[in-house]
């Protein structure tokens, strides 16, 4: 079986969606293939259905008014020649023959080891946190979660939500560190809001900086978790101890199709072209950006995929150093 287009879009995150609605409403033919059932990536998990989210309720409903084809359970596996990619869907697979590509993977999560890792019940914070959006009965289970990022307070604050017993959060940046994250935030104050929204749900939690697993403990499964908090250990009972070390860039797609990387992320040039010719890189490709990343340069990308001129506001946008910041080609 084999499909041919004028773009196919390898990921359905809001970088992925952002493209493909730009490219499809300029006239192209456009397929967007991702390996989840339903079009939202990882970070709009489960929107397409519950729309609770307007910023993603609005970006999906334009989606799916675009034109643009889509394909879950759709995994990239070969790229055989230039324009080709091969897709492995469940138990078959098929070709797709496309002008351009636009890869929008995102991110994976960093998780690093240490004793008890492997036990049931020791997931990295986004796959729990996805999992208990997609059901995982979480109501009255004691939950551990450590490691370092903004991460730990969004799993925290939707497994509170779902009835989990968030019992400690243990951010192993120093104080000084988690605060100067902090203070950013005032140049974003609809990521402050959220912030502070998260924070107040979760007021009764203890929390501690400075604070890091020593091991998980269990027979057969987690029952119980040691932590180093400020030069002390600590023993808490859990039934899921989550753990998160930041995300980077899932480049295996990139790295198939032959493009460039630098510093751990894909590089490109002020057209978000790739060193393989009419491949473009969108999102988290670029270097962790959060939602507003990839919206911009999915954005971006699709426009000059469909060689449409880029609007002034959108471009003067794009050129901000903390939207943007790839790794620029030379």
């Amino acid at each position: 079986m084999r499909e041919a287009c004028d773009l196919v879009v390898v990921g359905a995150g809001p970088g992925g969606l952002a493209a493909a609605c730009r490219a499809a409403e300029a006239g192209l033919d456009v397929l967007v293939l991702d390996a989840q059932p339903e079009p939202g990536g990882q970070v709009w998990r489960g929107e397409a259905r519950k729309g609770a989210n307007r910023l993603a309720r609005r970006w999906l409903t334009r989606f799916a008014a675009s034109g643009a084809r889509f394909r879950p359970g759709a995994r990239v596996v070969a790229a055989p020649e230039p324009g080709v990619l091969l897709i492995e869907e469940g138990a078959s697979s098929f070709a797709v023959r496309y002008g351009r590509a636009v890869l929008a993977t995102g991110a994976r999560e960093r998780f690093l080891p240490f004793p008890g890792w492997t036990l049931p019940g020791v997931l990295g914070v986004s796959g729990l946190q996805v999992l208990v959006k997609d059901g995982l009965p979480i109501r009255g289970k004691r939950v551990v979660l450590a490691g370092t990022g903004p991460l730990l307070l969004a799993a925290a604050a939707t497994i509170h939500a779902h009835g989990g017993e968030v019992r400690y959060i243990a951010e192993q940046a120093a104080a000084a560190s988690h605060w100067g994250f902090a203070l950013q935030l005032w140049r974003h104050p609809a990521k402050l809001l959220q912030g502070a929204l998260m924070s107040a749900a979760l007021i009764r939690v203890p929390t501690s900086t400075d604070a890091w697993v020593i091991a998980a403990e269990g027979e057969g499964r987690v029952e119980s978790v040691r932590l180093s908090v400020r030069g002390r250990e600590e023993r808490l009972r859990c039934d899921y101890l989550g753990a998160a070390y930041g995300l980077v860039p899932n480049l295996e797609v990139a790295r198939l199709l032959g493009c460039e990387t630098s510093a751990g992320a894909v590089v490109v040039n002020e057209r978000l072209e790739t060193r393989v010719s009419k491949v473009h890189a969108v999102g988290e490709l670029l270097g962790i950006g959060g939602v507003d990343q990839a919206l911009v340069t999915g954005e971006l990308a699709g426009l000059v995929a469909a060689e449409q001129p880029i609007p002034v506001e959108l471009e003067r946008t794009a050129s901000r150093p903390r939207v943007l910041r790839p790794a620029r080609a030379a």
